[in-house]
């Protein structure tokens, strides 16, 4: 049923002037429905026409505004919040190599190539030790006047093979040595945690 009018419905010129908008601007928010018309009668023809409400129609618009301006302000928000997040991985991610770094070149901490390095170190010593072996007990295996005299010269031997291998030590300093070597440093700080009062992120 048509409403009557009463003085506070206009036209969609009225709207687009008040707004500052186009009147096509106006007709696409009505029908997104943001803002709606209302069916009047017109008190010049006595037909039946639709105008817009004008107190509600500007309440409306309103908060549609409001809205649209509080969306933008939450996403640019969330946006800067996404991106101090990512600053402070990347500054968690810097501090935490850079101790990595500091702890390898003290000699705290290892990259599997120098322990594999220093392993093998140890195995061609092992190795040249046992291979000596032969030429060291020959003579006086041949000069044994028993199997069991040549088993205990090669006994012996093999013992102080074992006692030279036993004073094998772990040193932090060859593997500090490696890191200088590879990374070009020709000396470094020693490192300690707690001697650092650096606050990091």
């Amino acid at each position: 049923m048509a409403e009557e009018h009463h003085g506070n419905y206009v036209k969609v010129e009225v709207i687009a002037q008040l707004f500052g908008l186009t009147t096509r601007r106006v007709q696409q928010l009505t029908q997104d429905g943001v803002i709606s018309t209302t069916e009047v009668k017109n008190p010049e023809t006595g037909r039946k026409c639709r105008r817009y409400d004008l107190i509600p129609t500007v309440r409306l618009y309103i908060k549609y505004l409001s809205d649209k301006a509080y969306g933008r302000a939450a996403k640019e928000d969330s946006l800067e919040g996404k991106k101090i997040a990512e600053d402070i991985g990347i500054k968690r991610a810097k501090r935490k190599k850079l101790e990595l770094e500091l702890k390898e070149v003290a000699g705290k901490m290892h990259r599997s190539e120098d322990v594999e390095t220093l392993t093998n170190d140890l195995i061609y010593t092992i190795r040249s030790m046992l291979l000596a072996l032969p030429s060291r007990v020959a003579v006086d295996v041949y000069d044994a006047e028993s199997p069991a005299e040549a088993a205990d010269v090669i006994k012996k031997e093999v013992h102080l093979i074992l006692n030279e291998l036993s004073t094998h030590k772990y040193d932090p300093d060859k593997y500090a040595e490696l890191v200088r070597d590879r990374e070009g440093w020709d000396e470094y700080m020693d490192f300690d945690d707690e001697d650092s009062d650096d606050e990091y992120i």
